[in-house]
C-alpha cells in the first residue's frame, strides 16, 4: 500500500518550472528517501505533499497528490491545511524550536490540536522525548529554554514535537545537514526506529545516508524522477 501517490505534479515559481509532471508512489510504513543534488527539486517535491509550497510568492502548481489517512487515500486539496500539516508533519534542514521552554515546545502544539489533561500531556511529552533519545538529556531541565539546547538536541526536539501530534506521515527535509556526525547518527538511528510504525519520507543529498535509511529510493534530477526502487 502507498502512503503517498503523486500524479502529474508540476510546480513553478515566478514562471520557472521546477517539477515537470512527476509521477511517484511512496510505500506506507516504510522509510523512503528522495535523493538528489542541490537544486534538483527534491525539497520542492517534499513540500508539495503538505502544500507548503503555497507559502512562497509566485507559486503555481498542477497535478494530484493523495496521502493515506486512517487507511484511506485522500486528496491533500480536500483537507483543511491545519489538519493536513498535522497529518503530514514536517521537520526542516535547520532546527526550528519555538522560543519557549523545552516542555512548552511539545505541550503548546498538543494543546492546540487535542483536548488533553495535564497528566496526558506530560505523558506524551515524556514518551516522545524518550522516542527521540532526548529524555535522559533534558528531563531535569524541561522548563529551560529550548534555545539552550545544542543543534542536534534541538533537531530531536523538533522531531519529538512533530511525532507528538500523531502524524500519519513524517516529512524530513535534510534533517541532519546542519549537524555534526555524532548528532546526525543519533537522528538517523531514531529515523530507523520508526520503520514499520509510521510512513517517513526523507530528503537527502548523501548517498551514504540514503543507503543506510532507505527502504525505497527515488532519485530526482533537474525536476524529473530518474529512478525509483
Amino acid at each position: 500500500m502507498s502512503c503517498v501517490i503523486i500524479e502529474g505534479l508540476k510546480v513553478s515559481f515566478a514562471g520557472r518550472e521546477i517539477l515537470h509532471g512527476l509521477d511517484v508512489k511512496f510505500p506506507a510504513n516504510k522509510i523512503s528517501v528522495i535523493l538528489g543534488r542541490s537544486g534538483s527539486g527534491k525539497s520542492t517535491l517534499l513540500r508539495s505533499i503538505n502544500r507548503l509550497n503555497e507559502c512562497f510568492d509566485g507559486y503555481r502548481g498542477d497535478g494530484e497528490i493523495k496521502i493515506l489517512i486512517n487507511g484511506s487515500l485522500v486528496s491533500v486539496f480536500d483537507i483543511a491545511l491545519t489538519e493536513l500539516r498535522r497529518r503530514a508533519g514536517m521537520v526542516f534542514q535547520s532546527p526550528n524550536p519555538l522560543p519557549m521552554s523545552i516542555r512548552k515546545n511539545i505541550a503548546m502544539p498538543l494543546n492546540l490540536a487535542f483536548r488533553l489533561s495535564n497528566a496526558e500531556t506530560e505523558k506524551i511529552i515524556r514518551e516522545k522525548l524518550e522516542q527521540t533519545a532526548l529524555w535522559s538529556e533534558v528531563k531535569d531541565r524541561l522548563n529551560d529554554s529550548a534555545m539552550s539546547l545544542s543543534g542536534g538536541q534541538q533537531q530531536r526536539l523538533c522531531l519529538a514535537r512533530a511525532l507528538a501530534l500523531q502524524p500519519d506521515l513524517l516529512l524530513l527535509d535534510e534533517p541532519t545537514s546542519s549537524l555534526d556526525k555524532a548528532a546526525a547518527n543519533k537522528i538517523e538511528d531514531m529515523i530507523l526506529s520508526l520503520k514499520n510504525k509510521i510512513s517517513v519520507i526523507v530528503v537527502s543529498h548523501s548517498l551514504q545516508q540514503a543507503e543506510k535509511l532507505a527502504d525505497y529510493l527515488v532519485t530526482i534530477d533537474d525536476g524529473y524522477i530518474k529512478e525509483g526502487k
